[in-house]
């Protein structure tokens, strides 16, 4: 391919267009058989495999042969056979061993395969359900507790309430920055009060709940006995979307939840400020 600028420059630009906007891809594929070749990685870089929302699942012989490109994995919603979710789940966790971003949005259990492959991952970020994580399909037996297998976690995004008797097992995420969860009832917030005490990294505890206004929003949220100043309650307009920008390093949940917080302690007094959270 004939140019003027350096060939690395040419792919520099490439690359940064797929990330942008991967739909470029096919079009940018077909102009020669080295963009091809250095392109094709790129496109692996971020999977949503949600057949609800997301484009057709790569076929499994294109995961095992670019998996080790990936490193933000969705995996949602769509399959209605539970055990074609756990085999899919350990086929995507098996390939993909360089995953720093996972959410798992489906209902599998915490006794599977996929449990083993989780574990080596080296994940900065992760959304799960609890149950998955923590118990086993009953919700009620604890079984164990992943965390400590990631000490390098900065983000825990929990996609229902936590049971609060499992509270203390936070403490093993030393480097804990944001926490998320869904909730629609009303929680004896006063039980975080010591998890926070003992998380100074911590930059923000948000409640999540839809929005259908299409907008970021802060709700109102009475945390009851929880007297951290960290604590929001946030409306996100589209999960799916929000975590794609978050993997695409454009502001998400959390820089909103963040830019709120900080909002509100520049209205705070004097002793308050000096928690200012940028």
């Amino acid at each position: 391919m004939a140019t003027i600028l350096p060939l690395e420059l040419v792919l520099d630009i490439f690359e940064l267009s797929v990330l942008e906007s991967p739909r470029m891809a096919p079009t940018l594929m077909y102009l020669s058989s080295y963009i091809h070749t250095s392109i094709s990685p790129l496109l692996y870089r971020i999977l949503v495999v949600d057949t609800d929302t997301g484009p057709r699942a790569p076929p499994k012989e294109s995961i095992e042969k670019y998996g080790h490109h990936t490193r933000h994995l969705l995996f949602g919603q769509g399959l209605d056979d539970a055990n074609q979710s756990v085999e899919r789940l350990t086929i995507y966790l098996r390939s993909c061993p360089n995953i720093i971003n996972l959410a798992i949005w489906v209902d599998v259990n915490a006794e599977d395969e996929w449990l083993d492959h989780l574990k080596k991952l080296p994940l900065i970020r992760l959304s799960v359900h609890p149950c998955s994580i923590w118990m086993d399909k009953s919700f009620v037996n604890p079984v164990h507790s992943l965390l400590p297998c990631f000490p390098q976690l900065t983000h825990l995004d929990l996609a229902r309430q936590l049971p609060l008797s499992y509270v203390p097992c936070l403490r093993a995420l030393p480097n804990l920055t944001y926490l998320s969860m869904e909730s629609e009832q009303i929680v004896a917030w006063w039980k975080y009060n010591d998890l926070l005490n003992d998380s100074p990294r911590m930059k923000a505890f948000i409640v999540v709940r839809d929005s259908e206004a299409g907008v970021y929003t802060e709700s109102d949220e009475n945390f009851e006995g929880l007297k951290d100043p960290r604590a929001i309650s946030c409306l996100v307009p589209n999960y799916v979307t929000d975590w794609q920008r978050g993997a695409r390093g454009q502001p998400d949940l959390y820089d909103f939840a963040l830019e709120k917080l900080n909002e509100r302690m520049g209205k705070l007094d004097g002793h308050i400020k000096g928690l200012r959270l940028s």
